[in-house]
């Protein structure tokens, strides 16, 4: 999501929302993906109309998806797969929530992961 889109190209965002002393981050949790940024009041429709040029713009071909889901593959090896207390708990969760979207990893299966962009 902070990629760019046509009317905004990489780095923009960013660059507006800091321009002015703003900042913007992301964070994710089991149940939602969260996009926030931090700027005075009077930015406010600035932040609304980059944030809406987000959802509706955003760029998601080959060369901005496939970098990203190599960086996602990564962070899965360093956080996941070499890390036997979050294997443990990742298996537990499968375990746990059978019927329930928790059995999913916040950052996904693998073999999903792989799959990302390559329809």
């Amino acid at each position: 999501m902070f990629k760019g889109t046509k009317a905004n190209p990489l780095g923009a965002f960013a660059a507006l929302i800091g321009r002015d002393g703003g900042r913007n981050n992301a964070f994710t949790s089991e149940d939602y993906t969260a996009y926030h940024e931090t700027v005075a009041l009077d930015r406010l429709e600035l932040v609304m109309r980059l944030e809406a040029d987000r959802l509706t713009g955003l760029v998601l071909d080959d060369p901005v998806v496939l970098p990203e889901r190599d960086v996602v593959l990564e962070e899965r090896r360093l956080r996941v797969d070499s890390e036997p207390a979050a294997l443990l708990s990742e298996q537990l969760r499968t375990a746990l929530f059978l019927h329930h979207p928790y059995r999913n990893p916040n950052i996904g299966w693998e073999n999903e992961i792989r799959s990302l962009g390559n329809r």
